[in-house]
């Protein structure tokens, strides 16, 4: 057993970025994001999806359009977490706001967990939610659901230096599994950079999904770009931008529709440190 200590500790030194070294372009390191009991982080998320589709068929030709946002700001405190991630948080919603103006004209929803302090905690592979208020069931789904896959990274599972590409599921990535489109997510270790006060390992992310809507096939090419804080071993970003396409047919009543349509997404998450561990962290510039 102490042997077995020993090789672990020592790969763990050889793999992961140490605290307080600096990391040449041609060293090979394991990214993996280390969340410990004691931080303490804001978050800020956001999503925005913009989609135009024509409608064609017998005695039909109509064009709709949908526009959607999700917008979440929240802090966050590990209260504890394994090597699998946090297992117990407390976040206080800032905001928690949703947006829509398709066919039934502008819909703007605020979820009842915003200005609340929400209890989160996961053992295996189940998660709850809690309030000292009576939060939507929906709502209380979308948390619990999220704490469950919080661990969304693009990360390769070995150690990586600049240049390197490498294939994960989309699930990795989008860190869900409820109503997930086909595809692979594609990293490419770029560069090291300065991103909101840290020194950053910089991966550029490329997507395709494609999503089968009930004979409506959504599909889209994403590219963005992670950023990886190599004193703290913590992802500080986010963002993924590209054009989606939707085209097929439905039958109905004996009458068949042609539906095609195109739009764009965008979305981006972002994590300010105000402790790691319980460490104190500098304010980082603006």
């Amino acid at each position: 057993m102490k042997k077995a200590f020993l090789l672990a500790a020592a790969a763990a030194i050889v793999l992961f970025p140490q605290p307080g070294k600096a990391h040449r372009a041609d060293d090979k390191i394991l990214l993996k994001d280390l969340r410990a009991a004691g931080d303490i982080f804001t978050v800020k998320d956001n999503m925005t999806m913009n989609l135009k589709a024509v409608v064609t068929g017998p005695d039909i030709n109509i064009e709709k359009i949908n526009n959607k946002n999700e917008e979440r700001e929240y802090k966050e405190e590990v209260l504890a977490a394994t090597a699998q991630g946090p297992t117990s948080a407390l976040r206080f919603y800032i905001t928690a706001r949703d947006a829509e103006d398709g066919e039934g004209g502008p819909k703007k929803t605020t979820r009842s967990y915003e200005g609340k302090s929400v209890r989160l905690t996961r053992t295996g592979k189940t998660a709850t939610a809690t309030s000292s208020v009576t939060l939507k069931p929906e709502d209380v789904h979308e948390l619990s659901e999220g704490f469950k896959n919080d661990d969304m990274s693009v990360f390769s599972d070995k150690p990586i230096g600049i240049g390197d590409s490498w294939t994960v599921p989309l699930s990795k990535l989008l860190g869900t599994s409820e109503d997930l489109p086909d595809g692979k997510a594609t990293g490419t270790y770029t560069d090291i950079v300065q991103q909101g006060g840290h020194r950053c390992a910089h991966i550029h992310i490329t997507a395709n999904i494609s999503q089968d809507l009930g004979g409506i096939v959504l599909s889209g090419e994403l590219q963005g770009d992670t950023y990886f804080a190599l004193d703290i071993h913590r992802t500080i970003l986010l963002k993924l931008s590209g054009p989606l396409k939707m085209v097929g047919k439905q039958t109905a009543g004996g009458k068949t529709i042609e539906i095609t349509g195109s739009g764009k997404i965008d979305a981006g998450i972002s994590f300010t440190y105000a402790k790691v561990a319980g460490k104190a962290q500098p304010t980082a510039p603006k």
